[in-house]
């Protein structure tokens, strides 16, 4: 694929004008109409790049769910200096999945790919985050909701997404992982569980949650990796991990 075609700059023009103007218009003009509206545009335009130009479904569901991330955090999030971030965010992370499908659809995967591939990992735990997030507001906001629905909808989601993340690096059927798949999404609904049990807000809670999934969904990943585990060089890495998780707990302010 030529990066460099007309087709390819009118792709990336298109979808960097449509995923930063939709977010703009939900900032600016917080009504139901504009909301829908922009967000039919948004979804036409990545159904029109990924779908009728790339053919590319499984990447045209990944647009959508991080377009949905985007929205559920602006939404959530109340510092607008964090909320500016994100729209800006927004015009760099789908030319980037733009890219990704470009090269991954195109041929293997080299060696100098394998640092942008770290950055599309980084957009698919974003979208995990952002989920999580808006299952624990909704729960908030919603407290009459049965929570052990909206734990397993979020366990259904981070399965599909450590999925995906795993076919980044390795093609394996979905059998071979069928096991780990259950076994992640049993863990992720007790964990749940657990957050909503603590009186952390849902930007907290998902954080939490997501820091021990990207740790559980990273060692099976290396499970599956020709060399396996290799512990000897993981001891520190859970050793950080256990202590600055600790910490984290003691300095979150819960509401």
């Amino acid at each position: 694929m030529n990066f460099k075609s007309d087709k390819s700059v009118f792709s990336y023009i298109l979808i960097d004008a449509t995923s930063v103007g939709a977010l703009m218009v939900i900032y600016f003009l917080p009504n139901l109409y504009a909301f829908l509206s922009a967000l039919a545009v948004w979804f036409f335009c990545l159904g029109w790049i990924f779908i009728k130009d790339q053919k590319s479904y499984k990447n045209f569901a990944i647009a959508v769910s991080t377009s949905i991330s985007f929205i559920a955090l602006l939404l959530l999030v109340e510092s607008i200096t964090l909320q500016w971030i994100f729209i800006v965010a927004s015009g760099f992370v789908f030319p980037l999945l733009l890219k990704w499908t470009y090269i991954h659809g195109s041929s293997v995967i080299h060696f100098s790919h394998k640092p942008f591939r770290r950055i599309i990992m980084m957009i698919y735990v974003f979208n995990v985050y952002a989920w999580l997030t808006a299952l624990f507001a909704f729960g908030i906001y919603f407290s009459g909701f049965p929570f052990w629905v909206l734990s397993i909808v979020g366990a259904l989601l981070v399965s599909f997404m450590s999925y995906i993340i795993w076919d980044l690096y390795f093609r394996i059927h979905i059998k071979k992982v069928l096991l780990w798949i259950i076994i992640l999404a049993l863990v992720v609904v007790e964990l749940m569980w657990v957050m909503n049990l603590l009186p952390f807000g849902y930007l907290a809670r998902g954080l939490l949650v997501v820091w021990l999934w990207y740790i559980f969904h990273l060692f099976v990943r290396f499970h599956f990796s020709p060399k396996g585990i290799i512990w000897e060089k993981q001891y520190l890495f859970l050793g950080f991990n256990i202590v600055f998780y600790i910490f984290t707990l003691y300095i979150i302010r819960w509401i």
